[in-house]
């Protein structure tokens, strides 16, 4: 029992620092996220001022609406709030992040990156079936509830001390007689059996034994039910980090067919060819196309993380292969 509750604790620890881990690379990314957003929403607010400024130019040149420059300043109002909200949601994502690692969570932490990029940390030739058998072996938490299986098992063992038989052999060896009419040696052996009826008459043990065993059940299917969920959770990430890539192709081009859109619809609208409610839809559909395609690279980088956290492989050195920081 001592030594199964030994291994339990210890792989109870090695799940709480591989734990550590998963949450700390999800901090991280999500206020890697914040700041890329926040370039983002900064550019965006640039071009509504300058597009602000381009709308009441052309009304006092007579050539332009009042419309035009009214829709323009909502648009700028609301440009302005969002960037406001991101940058709101960047202190909160350092806090948290902070937090994670063990520092103040008013220690400004930032990502050292300027761009976000998809990081493979997963083998794709490896399927779910590969994977959960990697899991099956590798999970700390697994193993602490194997461990548990055990010590219970150890303690239902220990009920069957009160009914085993307790055999004593001894041995004596001596010399007898008197000097006068002689010493001989005299051997004797003894096998001393005792029988225990165990507690109230046997029904006391075999009642906790019955209980005991019932208890190494229940734990046995809590196994099975971890082994169930691991597998579920698996594949979860599987095709999250799945549709987060394909999603990612998706992105890269919208974001290309939105910058061409807003190009055209400026050189259309000075032509006379589109209006400048064409030229904020493109606008808006930029700005949206760049967040989607910073959002989907947060969600598969995040997704490969918790990958290797549920096949039982996260680790630093892990997480962080193929790392490079790019200079700028």
């Amino acid at each position: 029992m001592a030594r199964n509750n030994l291994k339990r604790a210890r792989a109870n620890l090695e799940y709480t620092r591989e734990e550590t881990i998963l949450n700390t690379v999800n901090a991280y990314y999500d206020t890697l996220q914040s700041k890329m957003e926040i370039e983002v929403q900064k550019l965006n607010l640039y071009n509504r001022i300058e597009q602000l400024k381009y709308t009441q130019a052309r009304y006092q040149a007579g050539i332009g609406t009042l419309y035009d420059v009214k829709r323009a300043e909502a648009e700028l109002a609301g440009a302005q709030q969002d960037y406001t909200e991101t940058l709101n949601g960047l202190r909160l994502n350092q806090s948290i992040l902070a937090n994670v690692i063990g520092v103040d969570v008013l220690d400004a932490v930032y990502p050292f990156e300027i761009v976000v990029d998809s990081r493979n940390l997963i083998d794709k030739s490896y399927d779910i079936e590969s994977l959960y058998k990697q899991a099956l072996e590798s999970r700390e938490d697994i193993r602490a509830k194997k461990a548990e299986v055990n010590v219970y098992k150890a303690q239902r063992s220990m009920n069957y001390t009160d009914i085993i038989p307790e055999i004593t052999l001894s041995y004596q060896n001596g010399l007898v007689g008197t000097k006068r009419m002689g010493l001989s040696s005299h051997n004797s052996i003894t096998l001393d059996v005792r029988a225990h009826v165990g507690k109230n008459l046997l029904m006391g043990t075999i009642t906790q034994i019955k209980a005991d065993t019932a208890v190494v059940k229940a734990k046995k299917l809590e196994l099975i039910n971890l082994q169930r969920q691991v597998k579920q959770n698996i594949i979860d990430a599987y095709y999250d980090s799945e549709n987060a890539l394909k999603k990612i192709e998706a992105s890269r081009r919208e974001t290309a067919a939105a910058d061409i859109s807003l190009d055209l619809s400026l050189a259309n609208m000075k032509s006379g060819e589109a209006t400048f409610i064409d030229v904020i839809a493109s606008q808006n559909l930029k700005v949206q196309a760049n967040l989607n395609l910073i959002s989907n690279m947060i969600e598969y980088n995040k997704a490969q993380a918790r990958l290797l956290f549920e096949i039982g492989l996260i680790s630093p050195e892990n997480v962080l292969d193929k790392y490079k920081r790019r200079f700028y």
